[in-house]
């Protein structure tokens, strides 16, 4: 197996510190400098400040054995849509430096620079970047640039929180003390066979020849060894090769109404469909899905075919409100939705001889969704939402009955982000 190392890339990984934590500290001023932690409404921690992680708090420790080891640290229930938006207004961050990025999880994401900056202006570049997503974010952001993916990943975690690492092809040996456990893609079995034959360390794996390697492992082991010693394997996924977008969307109290479980819907289709044209395409049918108590885990789905192939949640939510009604139970305890796309294509115009009101309604709703998509890009990701987004509150006769999701009274704000930035 050969790679080149002509052309060599330059990646970053911009990756959230103690994200979950630190999403609720940078909304709620009595937890900022404070010990908290997250995951009530499972009993367990999920989510750790570093202020907690400096008294010993670790995962996944039971609320029982917080409340008796480390009273001084508040447990609280996750917000995941809190951390959708701060994930969203990151990325969106993120792309005003470079367009196309790979997300990953929920709290990083992957850029290739190469076209934008060079080895030697990298620090500069990524120094401005992780400025501005501090300022705008309230929370602290680490990066890590390499030649590869997964050196660039390893190089983010170095220096936490707010730290910048560079690794450049010339200083690839400060990797090798590096234990294989922090390497990503090598599992705790993996590093347990490699243990056994007294690899430990990045420095290790890289001292056996690369034939063999080849010889000795399969694969994914050979290739991530190619990417340690700096030939990138693994590049960023082009966006056109993309095939769907989804996303789901766990509630933190079971929703019984009809009103808020649309709204629920809506979000979800705003969010999909902003995907989609930040990816310049369009869907030809959607599937809408749910989860509900007490079988938690199997997800319920209804596939709708588009008239015509669209990136607009209005004309979603159009179609998706009718099978919604088909679909909702009343007293039934509703835990996630679902929304995913069919039948990807790119957007294209297309010349009409004649205009047709459909094509002028059409026209109206892509005008409206490119301010949208305007003011979040000028506005770093500030979360703009249509109205049937604002979710209503549950009337006393639709209120839940039965046992809570969460064991604490939970009142949704709206997000205090620090800094919008100025629109134009």
């Amino acid at each position: 197996m050969q790679f080149s190392q002509k052309n060599a890339k330059i990646f970053m990984h911009v990756d959230g510190d103690a994200f979950f934590a630190s999403c609720e500290q940078a909304t709620n001023m009595q937890w900022r400098g404070k010990p908290i932690a997250v995951g009530r409404e499972r009993g367990i921690v999920t989510a750790i400040s570093y202020e907690a992680k400096a008294l010993g708090v670790r995962r996944p420790m039971s609320q029982t054995a917080l409340s008796r080891e480390f009273p001084q640290v508040a447990l609280l229930a996750s917000d995941y849509r809190k951390y959708e938006l701060f994930s969203e207004r990151m990325k969106s961050i993120v792309r005003r430096y470079v367009s196309d990025i790979s997300e990953g999880s929920i709290d990083e994401c992957f850029a290739d620079v190469s076209s934008v900056t060079t080895w030697s202006d990298v620090r500069g570049f990524a120094k401005a970047l992780q400025e501005e997503l501090c300022i705008k974010l309230g929370l602290t952001i680490s990066i890590g640039v390499g030649p590869t993916m997964t050196i660039a990943k390893i190089a983010s975690g170095f220096k936490k929180p707010r730290g910048l690492t560079i690794v450049t092809p010339e200083n690839l040996d400060m990797l090798n003390s590096v234990s294989l456990r922090k390497v990503p893609g090598i599992g705790g079995r993996t590093e347990q066979k490699l243990a056994e034959q007294g690899i430990l360390t990045i420095g290790n794996l890289l001292a056996l020849a690369p034939h063999e390697i080849e010889r000795r492992y399969n694969k994914p082991l050979v290739e991530l060894a190619y990417e340690l010693r700096g030939t990138s394997v693994r590049g960023i996924e082009a966006r056109e090769n993309a095939q769907s977008v989804s996303s789901i969307q766990a509630f933190m109290e079971p929703i019984i109404a009809f009103a808020p479980l649309l709204t629920e819907f809506s979000r979800n289709i705003e969010r999909v469909c902003r995907k989609l044209r930040t990816q310049h395409a369009r869907m030809h049918a959607v599937t809408i899905g749910y989860k509900a108590f007490p079988d938690i885990h199997t997800l319920v789905t209804y596939t709708i075919k588009c008239p015509s192939p669209t990136n607009d949640p209005g004309t979603i939510m159009q179609l998706a409100e009718e099978a919604l009604h088909a679909m909702y139970r009343k007293g039934v305890r509703y835990r996630a939705v679902y929304v995913g796309t069919h039948g990807m294509l790119e957007s294209a115009a297309q010349q009409k001889l004649f205009t047709t009101a459909e094509d002028e309604t059409e026209e109206k709703r892509n005008t409206l969704n490119d301010v949208v998509d305007t003011l979040m890009y000028r506005s770093g990701g500030l979360p703009l939402e249509r109205a049937s987004s604002l979710r209503p509150k549950q009337t006393r006769s639709e209120e839940d009955t039965g046992t809570p999701l969460l064991k604490i009274p939970h009142s949704n704000k709206i997000l205090n982000i620090p800094y919008l930035g100025t629109i134009q």
